[in-house]
């Protein structure tokens, strides 16, 4: 079920009665600048709709503080719906988003402007922040609930939503093609010659649209591939270290383990792979792992991590370049643009076939389907390049609002 504004907004107003948003806003101030009969016909336009000036929201547009707001959701405990500072909570701003922060500084700082961060626990801490007039617009991370970005949506306040789509909503979006870039991660493992696969994945699939998409894409490849997604080896957990560690272990300590594990971010990945080695298994002779963010940290654990990478940095700068937009020209529709991604083979990966621990002799992949499955391999690398290939996932470039 799509989530409809509450609020009537200056905007509905501009486009019933066919003039600006500046022009509504002069109008409700009974300014003499604007002519007789288009006053009349905005404030019928009023009356119909049942607008209500927002006092926060007009007191923000009059007066600039020249700073814009990213506002990132703080985590939660997964056990738990109290906030906290505690070993079980994942980072809200981690290695991946803080590259995204560093564009929007730096866009932010080209522009004259100051960038805010505020990580808040509940949606009256946020509403509290746009409704003060300490900030012009706001950059809106991913992790926010759709409930949480209506109440936003409703105090009429430029925003961009940065890292997602906001579905039906009209508003202004970037993303990256988290689908995609799964997906070719995903067919990066069957090439090397994996049959038999394992995810480790967030509980939150069904309210997180970035999880939903690196699974869709997952998916895709192995259905593709005549291969069925098993229920028992997808695992679950949030987002942190310890979580991909524990999952991990869970997964590996079948008596019919997985050769593969796709895993949804790198730091979960960092887990699963140390999580491998304690329990004796060599990576990547016992063990692929590919994951998808692809920031500075997948070159630092060893092996180092085959990666989708994630363009958080072009992301984060488009997203700020669109608020400044918005902020100059407030008539503008919503921008939504998708940005490509693409995938990087490191150490992390290898064919199949090349350890037998804990494999019997039926479940071990045969010489003849190896092969076949590495010249697979040396096709979609072009002209068999190694695993160190880079492979770029289907380009999807900006979509009309």
């Amino acid at each position: 079920m799509s989530l409809r504004r509450s609020r009537v907004s200056s905007r509905d107003v501009a486009r019933a009665a066919g003039v600006s948003v500046n022009t509504v806003s002069l109008v409700v101030k009974n300014s003499p600048l604007v002519a007789l009969p288009t006053k009349a016909r905005v404030q019928a336009v009023i009356a119909e709709l049942g607008y209500r000036p927002h006092a926060a929201a007009a007191a923000l547009r009059s007066t600039r503080s020249h700073t814009l707001g990213f506002l990132v959701p703080w985590g939660y405990d997964a056990q738990s719906d109290s906030p906290g500072l505690t070993a079980e909570l994942y980072p809200t701003i981690d290695v991946f988003r803080n590259v995204m922060l560093n564009a929007m500084a730096a866009q932010a700082r080209t522009a004259g402007y100051y960038l805010l961060l505020d990580t808040f626990v509940d949606v009256q801490r946020c509403l509290a922040l746009v409704g003060s007039a300490r900030i012009d617009g706001a950059l809106v991370d991913m992790l926010i609930s759709d409930a949480m970005l209506g109440e936003l949506i409703a105090r009429d306040v430029p925003l961009v939503l940065v890292g997602r789509d906001a579905g039906d909503l009209p508003i202004s979006w970037v993303k990256a093609d988290e689908e995609g870039g799964a997906y070719t991660a995903t067919r990066h493992l069957l090439a090397l010659g994996h049959r038999r696969f394992g995810a480790i994945m967030a509980a939150d699939e069904h309210t997180h649209a970035v999880v939903r998409e690196r699974m869709q894409g997952y998916r895709r490849a192995l259905e593709e591939a005549d291969i069925t997604v098993e229920p028992g080896f997808i695992a679950r957990g949030d987002w942190s270290f310890q979580s991909g560690y524990a999952l991990g272990q869970e997964l590996l300590s079948r008596h019919e383990r997985p050769t593969a594990v796709f895993v949804l971010s790198e730091i979960m990945a960092a887990g699963a792979q140390q999580g491998a080695l304690d329990l004796g298994l060599r990576v990547p002779d016992d063990l692929a792992i590919v994951t998808t963010e692809d920031s500075p940290l997948v070159e630092f654990v060893r092996p180092q991590l085959s990666a989708v990478h994630v363009p958080m940095y072009a992301v984060g700068l488009r997203a700020t370049k669109i608020l400044l937009s918005l902020l100059d020209k407030p008539d503008g529709g919503p921008q939504q643009i998708v940005l490509p991604t693409t995938f990087t083979a490191r150490a992390s990966s290898a064919p199949a076939g090349r350890s037998d621990v804990h494999l019997s002799p039926l479940q071990s992949p045969s010489s003849a389907s190896t092969r076949a499955m590495l010249d697979v391999s040396r096709g979609l690398a072009g002209g068999g390049a190694g695993i160190d290939e880079t492979y770029a996932v289907r380009e999807q470039g900006p979509t009309s609002p």
